[in-house]
């Protein structure tokens, strides 16, 4: 029922357009991502005139708790709801009782005159209509996220500056006054960003003067007065190394599978969390985020950390993550240009070059490249991502669908191939070794010895160097063992040659049964051998 309400009321407000354009909370179209670029293309534009910028973020105290029932009943009817629909919403929201429960105990019940229903369907909605009109009175531009307020105001006049955003928080203390909700300045900042040294400035709300910080984290994203996202990265790298070392401690109980949907689910979203908005992050911190996930990677399929990593990303078969930020911000800027996205996103995009010109130009279809004073600002998301745009194949920028584009803009990805399924099969320590052998990153002496980790790559048998060949086929210590093997895989046919990439990575003519029979003869040679002592 719920659901059928939600639908209608959201498309009444919707083609009335009735809800505030910066609103970006629990609407079709608008995510965190959507916002935090609006805002960081609103500071650059800023740095880009020389200007100041301030920021305030506020804070709702308990904010979901203390919508006013009558209050919102009233904006409810301002917005055309009335009629048997309103007295419904009168009837949903009136009579509800709460209480607490601690272990057995519990408290009497209490009647309820403000609040959403948290969890429900129609609570966020209610929320949004409830708080919809509090930009109405700001001279800043207002920006809101369910229960997330930002306004900023930006110019080279100090004082100007000032008056503006102390009036703006005279309206927004007033309008909590009005409307019955509360804003706790204990968790409400500012920020100031420019060019030159930030201007000394004080502004109070309630009569409790606003902290004014170098570092805010809004949305999940840490910003600094300078625009950069070191604090960010630098947070990002502690949360990942907190995670790895949890998948290191799993390392021997896991298999690799496993171990690798954890990495894929709990991991890396955390490297691509709006990973479009700080892509401008500089080349030093892109190193030290690719050599965390190949970190990971090591991990998971128990190579060593001398592997190359070209040889980790072609066994684990993952992308780069510079290649998936690059996927990720052309996948946002198709929405953006075929209307996916929330407006205030759409109308950042320059014309294309063919609307500034009546002749017919072979570069027509492509986007106008703006004009970046600043470095940091010619590497953000817009102007950087029409540079990708452009010289992406128009056939693809003109994808029926957004499905589609990604699949076809995933096709032109060479380092992303699906690993076969063989590759996951056995006990997880013999798996990682045949792995190592794969990769000719094994702890025989010989591939200890091109890695310069010992001075002798001779075999313990007497031959000069002890490679995955001479360990499979040829060393003396292992006649008996290696009897067996080949017996056991006598069924294997005539044309497929005997071979270190058979043994190791089986062959792609045969079934997953077919390979994952030679692999568990591989296996067994490999604990008679006891050159490794796997159990």
């Amino acid at each position: 029922m719920e659901r059928i309400v939600f639908k209608h009321v959201y498309n009444h407000l919707h083609m009335n357009k009735l809800i505030y354009e910066y609103q970006s909370g629990f609407f079709q179209k608008n995510s965190t991502v959507h916002q935090l670029l609006e805002m960081y293309n609103c500071i650059l534009n800023s740095l880009e005139k020389k200007e100041i910028n301030c920021f305030v973020f506020c804070d709702f105290s308990r904010a979901f708790d203390k919508v006013w029932h009558r209050g919102l009943l009233h904006k409810m009817k301002a917005y055309g709801i009335h009629g048997n629909l309103l007295n419904w919403f009168e009837s949903y929201l009136c009579d509800r009782q709460q209480k607490v429960v601690i272990n057995t105990s519990s408290s009497s019940f209490c009647s309820l005159s403000a609040g959403v229903p948290q969890g429900s369907v129609l609570g966020p909605l209610l929320f949004i209509i409830y708080i919809n009109d509090i930009a109405e009175k700001l001279t800043s531009l207002t920006r809101l996220y369910a229960d997330d307020t930002s306004f900023n105001y930006s110019g080279n006049d100090q004082e100007q500056i000032k008056t503006v955003i102390d009036r703006d928080l005279e309206e927004l203390n007033e309008w909590s006054r009005r409307w019955l909700m509360s804003f706790n300045p204990d968790k409400t900042e500012i920020m100031i960003f420019s060019n030159k040294d930030a201007p000394v400035l004080k502004f109070c709300l309630n009569d409790k003067e606003i902290p004014i910080t170098k570092c805010h984290k809004h949305l999940g994203v840490t910003f600094c007065s300078d625009a950069r996202w070191n604090s960010h990265i630098d947070n990002l790298i502690i949360s990942v190394t907190k995670h790895l070392n949890i998948l290191r401690k799993l390392k021997y109980q896991l298999c690799r599978k496993n171990l690798e949907k954890l990495y894929l689910v709990f991991i890396r979203p955390i490297f691509e969390y709006a990973t479009e908005v700080w892509d401008n992050c500089g080349i030093g911190y892109f190193n030290k985020l690719e050599s965390l996930q190949l970190e990971a990677a090591r991990i998971v399929t128990g190579l060593p950390i001398f592997t190359k990593s070209k040889i980790l990303y072609e066994e684990i078969g993952w992308e780069t993550l510079a290649d998936r930020r690059k996927r990720r911000k052309l996948q946002m800027f198709y929405n953006i240009q075929h209307n996916q996205a929330p407006d205030y996103l759409c109308k950042l995009v320059p014309p294309s070059v063919q609307s500034t010109t009546a002749y017919p130009l072979r570069n027509g279809n492509d986007i106008i490249v703006p004009f970046c004073r600043l470095s940091l600002t010619k590497e953000s998301f817009i102007p950087s991502t029409i540079n990708l745009w452009n010289h992406t194949d128009l056939s693809l920028r003109k994808s029926d669908s957004i499905a589609k584009f990604k699949i076809h803009l995933k096709r032109l990805n060479t380092t992303n191939k699906d690993v076969p399924k063989h590759f996951l099969y056995g006990p997880r320590k013999l798996n990682m070794i045949l792995t190592q052998f794969r990769c000719y990153s094994s702890f025989l002496n010989y591939d200890l010895f091109r890695v310069n980790i010992i001075a002798d790559p001779s075999c313990f048998c007497g031959c000069n160097i002890e490679t995955v060949h001479h360990f499979l086929f040829d060393c003396s210590l292992y006649i008996h063992q290696r009897e067996i093997l080949m017996n056991n895989l006598r069924w294997l046919p005539d044309d497929l040659i005997l071979n270190v990439k058979l043994l190791t990575s089986g062959n792609p003519n045969l079934s997953y049964e077919q390979n994952v029979n030679i692999f568990k003869h591989v296996f067994e040679f490999i604990k008679r051998s006891e050159r490794f002592l796997v159990m």
